[in-house]
């Protein structure tokens, strides 16, 4: 169905350890990784020692990496050596202090310039489906519309029939929420201007303060809702992801309410908010989400359950 502004609507037809008392930190184990004899001990506490300072703002000295890692001095002090002598440290300011080394660049560089964006974005919302069963998408900002670029479809027979390369207006979607308060407020204020919000349906934001009240709700939850919003009998659960430069994606499920409870609704949310960090981070990019857990998360910013119009 087309609305009188030209839009086509939606419509809906473990960690390893060497050491029992050692816990690694940082990266998780990969997805695809099967073989946990194969890991050297070694090289994992290598990569620990080198995550350790993706998460720390401060040079540390090798005594430090050694008590927050829960290795001897010894230890610590060998294998910051070896990553000094190989360009992956270097000396820091402060006496005996260290920090990431060149190479380490250059190895996030070249990674950087092997990704494809669309086909991270593709894999990410076809997890998404894979974990809840539910159609997923991912999209783009552009002004103040979303073009989806990647779609995952569900396995139920009543879903949501959307396509890639649609646009919608931001306002009316979850990714289009999430991407939008991904920037600040004067951004948006400065992309609408006194450009009037298209309605969707009758659930569709018609004023800018109720769209600015839901961002701040999304800015502090990493969560977007669209509550019938783009489409009578759907409702959506985003949240954004970045890559290293800073371009913005928002991954998204969309359920029939026919399939929408408080239950159903929590965990939606939570696979797309942990799928979206992900994505984060194979971009390049790291998600802290203001140090908010699912659980607070989600109490901000609960999900819509009340019947939708009919």
């Amino acid at each position: 169905m087309t609305t009188q502004a030209g839009y086509d609507r939606p419509s809906c037809a473990v960690q390893f350890s060497a050491a029992p008392e050692r816990v690694l930190i940082g990266w998780p184990l990969s997805r695809e990784h099967s073989d946990l004899s194969a890991i050297v001990p070694a090289l994992a506490r290598g990569l620990d020692i080198l995550e350790l300072f993706l998460v720390s703002d401060d040079e540390l000295t090798a005594p430090e990496v050694g008590a927050r890692l829960q290795l001897p001095r010894s230890t610590a002090y060998q294998l910051m050596q070896t990553l000094l002598a190989r360009g992956y440290l270097e000396r820091g300011d402060g006496a005996r202090t260290f920090r990431l080394g060149p190479r380490t660049l250059e190895l996030g560089n070249a990674y950087g310039n092997g990704i494809d964006l669309v086909r991270e974005a593709r894999a990410a919302v076809t997890r998404v489906t894979e974990l809840t069963g539910e159609t997923s998408h991912a999209a783009v900002l552009s002004g103040t519309e979303v073009f989806y670029v990647a779609r995952a479809e569900s396995t139920h027979a009543v879903q949501m029939v959307s396509a890639v390369g649609t646009r919608l207006p931001a306002h009316a979607t979850g990714v289009g929420k999430a991407l939008l308060a991904s920037l600040s407020e004067q951004e948006v204020r400065t992309r609408y201007g006194d450009q009037p919000l298209v309605p969707l349906t009758r659930r569709t934001i018609a004023s800018f303060s109720e769209l600015e009240s839901q961002l701040r709700r999304t800015r502090d939850s990493g969560l977007a809702w669209d509550d019938c919003e783009a489409n009578d009998n759907v409702r959506c659960v985003a949240a954004s992801a970045t890559d290293r430069k800073g371009l913005l994606f928002a991954i998204s499920v969309s359920v029939p309410t026919m399939r929408w409870d408080l239950g159903a609704a929590t965990r939606y949310a939570k696979v797309v908010r942990e799928e979206a960090d992900l994505l984060s981070t194979r971009l390049g990019a790291s998600r802290d989400r203001a140090g908010r857990s699912f659980a607070e998360a989600i109490a901000l910013n609960p999900p819509p359950l009340d019947a939708p119009p009919g």
